[in-house]
């Protein structure tokens, strides 16, 4: 954070991350209940009180994705093999972090092909941009 996001915002870069602290907050917070509250003062910490201006969850039924992965070659490394309950969970709390702020996170239709996807997170995003 200190050494890439911080300056690269402070001369007003555009910045993309694939996961932050919403991420934490599903998998920690939500699929192994660690308490919420804790979890949120440690991403303060962390990430210097940074919030992303926009969120996009692509929702998508963990069953569905993890054939996905499986149908593309990918391995399951230690967090993937996680049981289906755990997932449920993580799903969840994704969609309670979008129902929690709604001006920021953006949930997204996980079922269409990746160029569908890609298509509606850059029409939500591009007009956003400088």
């Amino acid at each position: 954070i200190a050494e890439k996001i911080i300056p690269k915002k402070e001369n007003g870069a555009v910045i993309v991350c694939d996961r932050f602290s919403d991420s934490t907050i599903a998998y920690q917070g939500y699929g192994r209940g660690i308490d919420l509250k804790l979890i949120e003062m440690a991403n303060s910490i962390g990430t210097h009180s940074i919030r992303p201006d926009i969120t996009f969850i692509i929702d998508l039924d963990p069953a569905v994705a993890f054939e996905r992965g499986r149908s593309a070659g990918l391995e399951r490394d230690r967090l993937e093999s996680e049981n289906a309950d755990f997932y449920d969970r993580v799903r969840q709390g994704f969609l309670q972090i979008s129902r929690n702020e709604p001006d920021r996170v953006v949930v997204v239709d996980g079922t269409p092909a990746k160029e569908n996807i890609f298509a509606e997170v850059w029409r939500i995003v591009a007009p956003r941009l400088p």
